[in-house]
């Protein structure tokens, strides 16, 4: 919809994103816009134009806190290097948590708040906590064998075996 005011100049209304300056220009010009119009050649309801017009475009992004946050410090606390505790995987962070705090979130939403914060995520990501269990077996082909159909059962159990 095109629009010419006193101003020798006319403005072109072709998003949602041109209302907020539509809506100065036609209050300088006392003047109302047609909803209606506007609803029809943008292709939008308008009841939708009506509250662009009025509030602007809204802000894409949720900011809702996150239900995780309150045990900020806790976790912090927990990683930081002071700590003889040492948590080699985020579910028994999680479950730690869950235990000991009160919390409710979910594993998933756990999960995904400590690889949003940067200063959690690089706790696990350091190799100095992985265990490496190496076995060498010296086999013949026969045995080789019966190992494959074991499978990998036997190299856990012993690798938990060695490290505890």
């Amino acid at each position: 919809m095109q629009y010419v005011y006193a101003i020798n100049s006319s403005f072109t209304v072709t998003s949602l994103l041109d209302l907020p300056l539509l809506r100065d220009i036609l209050e300088v010009c006392n003047l109302k816009p047609n909803y209606s119009l506007l609803g029809r050649e943008l292709g939008y309801d308008r009841r939708t134009i009506k509250s662009h017009y009025e509030n602007g475009t809204p802000d894409p992004h949720r900011h809702k806190p996150s239900m995780i946050d309150k045990f900020y410090d806790v976790i912090q606390t927990l990683l930081s290097d002071d700590t003889p505790q040492q948590f080699y995987y985020k579910r028994v962070l999680w479950q730690y948590l869950v235990d000991n705090h009160r919390l409710t979130a979910a594993y998933s939403t756990f999960r995904g708040y400590i690889l949003k914060i940067p200063v959690f995520q690089s706790y696990f990501d350091r190799n100095i906590h992985r265990l490496v269990c190496s076995i060498r077996f010296v086999l013949k082909p026969h045995q080789l064998n019966r190992l494959k159909l074991i499978g990998k059962r036997i190299l856990n159990s012993y690798c938990m075996m060695a490290h505890t």
